[in-house]
């Protein structure tokens, strides 16, 4: 949702910067002003502590998520007004004397197929998510389903706080369902989950470790009782209690 209000934001701009360059200089500064602000914003959201690494799951009906801790549509504020600016600029070009028309014109195109690129993954659905199905991991181009009864029990082994991926053991890998191409994505019998998610990954482990061992709370996933459940569960291993 953040990826796509960004994206919004980087159309809006992108014109307006367009606007400013050939009739309404005015908005330039408000313009350079909003789209800076929001990239700071959302680098900074993006590594706070409590932003990165948070010790419970965004829950939703049916599921247990984690997001990714940097929007992919941050990215496209910048870019989408840089098209705009030079688009304007060749617009200009082509009023006076059309020299470096062609020029800025290319150089536009070249830009903006790079920023369409980013603006599509902005728009797809990233995510990781615990289901009472099993674990699911969706990007852009793949989407991967392993079964709880497919997993190994006791696994997977505690990531380090840093850790930037988590590999999963299967017990059996014809189980796994897979569709798309996911690059770094592993193999169906050591599924890998890689990049930065805002859940700590000692408590992805652990709550799928809690799964694929209890089956009967998998049913349960995509509920708050169960959520603070699982939290109390994991609070009570962090400090070497039981676990139930």
């Amino acid at each position: 949702m953040r990826s796509r209000l960004y994206v919004g934001l980087g159309v809006v701009l992108g014109v307006a910067m367009a606007a400013a360059l050939l009739e309404r200089p005015e908005l330039l500064l408000p313009v350079v002003v909003v789209g800076g602000a929001a990239v700071v914003w959302g680098t900074v959201q993006t590594y706070l502590p409590g932003s990165r690494r948070r010790e419970r799951f965004t829950v939703v009906r049916g599921f247990f998520l984690a997001l990714p801790t940097t929007p992919p549509g941050l990215n496209t504020v910048l870019g989408l007004m840089s098209v705009g600016a030079l688009a304007a600029l060749a617009v200009q070009e082509r009023r006076i004397d059309g020299e470096l028309a062609g020029l800025l014109l290319a150089a536009t195109i070249t830009l903006a197929v790079p920023i369409g690129v980013q603006v599509f993954l902005a728009w797809q659905p990233l995510y990781v998510a615990l289901t009472p199905q099993g674990v699911v991991w969706r990007s852009a181009w793949h989407r991967r389903l392993v079964p709880w009864d497919a997993l190994v029990p006791g696994g997977p082994p505690v990531p380090g706080p840093l850790a930037a991926k988590l590999t999963l053991e299967v017990a059996r890998p014809e189980a796994v369902t897979i569709q798309g191409v996911g690059l770094f994505a592993g193999s169906a019998r050591r599924p890998v989950i890689t990049g930065q998610f805002d859940v700590h990954p000692r408590l992805m482990a652990g709550a799928i470790r809690w799964y694929v061992e209890h089956p009967q709370d998998r049913s349960a996933i995509g509920t708050g009782e169960e959520h603070q459940r699982l939290l109390t569960s994991y609070g009570r291993a962090a400090e070497g209690g039981p676990n139930r």
